[in-house]
């Protein structure tokens, strides 16, 4: 993608949006792990750094600050977080683990954390993987799932959770990928699914599921190609990407608003990151970075950071 000198003026003139390191007491450094919104507190769990196998504490952002809630699900990675609202739950999907000799393993298990308890479903679901994307889409009542990796294979499927169990929906969409994001615009009800890698390629594609079928959107500009990459909306349909893997590792924020992209200016507070969760605090009415690698696999680091946008 090239930009124009006028398009590049263009965000000039509409000024910058700072991404702001914030000065809180921080969990572990570490990345592949989601921040999940519930209510006015955002929620994460697991990942990892490479001085362990893996996390299994529960974190919560509040009012400025980092607190640690429990532990109790098993220690994972690159796993689906979401809210299940209508019934009131936090699941936890899949992801990876490693074995004695350090070996891949994918899970295929499914958690809800409710009443401040964590309890393992004895449901069938999705073949075990890592690396899907999941969002909750509240016209259907249903948390939607979509792709990921088991070793070699790449998953094209999309399933759906209502709360107590799994079921796959027989529609076609998008290519198989892993490393996509997909998440919720509360303004329309859709899903929007960006980028991801489909075992060959990265990929730079916009998606949008409405509940029933997927149908790709085409964009006048979009970011370039890239995999492990956050994106998160707020409650007045702006949609920001930031960062990610193109090559090499991304410093830029998109903004999504009205089936559009637009690359957001942010000048030297934008640091390249890959790997890391981004959450809306619709308290201070701004995005919330923890987390991420400069490299896959090193790196590591436990800052937040807060953006509020200008436009």
């Amino acid at each position: 993608m090239r930009l124009t000198t006028s398009f590049l003026l263009l965000f000039l003139l509409q000024g910058f949006s700072n991404w702001k390191k914030l000065d809180v007491n921080a969990p572990p450094p570490r990345y592949i792990q989601n921040l999940v919104r519930v209510e006015d507190q955002l929620f994460f769990f697991g990942g990892k750094n490479n001085t362990n196998d893996g996390f299994d504490d529960l974190w919560t952002w509040r009012r400025g600050k980092w607190v640690l809630i429990n532990t109790g699900a098993t220690k994972r990675w690159d796993h689906g977080f979401a809210f299940h609202r209508k019934s009131d739950q936090i699941v936890l999907f899949g992801g990876r683990t490693s074995g004695r000799n350090n070996n891949r393993i994918e899970l295929g298990d499914t958690w809800v954390y409710h009443n401040n308890l964590w309890s393992m479903l004895n449901i069938d679901g999705p073949e075990p993987r890592s690396s899907f994307a999941i969002a909750y889409h509240s016209e259907s009542g249903q948390l939607i799932l979509f792709g990921g990796r088991n070793g070699a294979k790449v998953f094209d499927d999309t399933w759906a959770f209502n709360g107590t169990s799994w079921y796959q929906l027989g529609i076609s969409g998008p290519e198989g990928r892993m490393g996509h994001s997909l998440v919720h615009d509360r303004k329309t009800n859709q899903l929007i699914l960006f980028g991801g890698h489909n075992g060959k390629a990265l990929l730079g594609d916009t998606w949008v599921f409405d509940g029933s079928v997927w149908k790709k959107s085409n964009t006048n500009f979009s970011p370039s190609p890239r995999m492990a990459h956050a994106m998160e909306f707020d409650d007045h349909g702006t949609g920001i990407l930031y960062g990610g893997w193109t090559g090499e590792t991304s410093n830029e924020t998109w903004r999504w608003r009205d089936n559009e992209w637009r690359l957001v200016p942010t000048g030297p507070s934008s640091v390249p990151i890959l790997g890391h969760a981004i959450g809306y605090d619709d308290l201070n009415n701004q995005f919330i970075v923890f987390g991420g690698s400069s490299k896959f696999g090193e790196g590591f680091n436990q800052y937040s950071r807060a953006l509020k946008l200008n436009d």
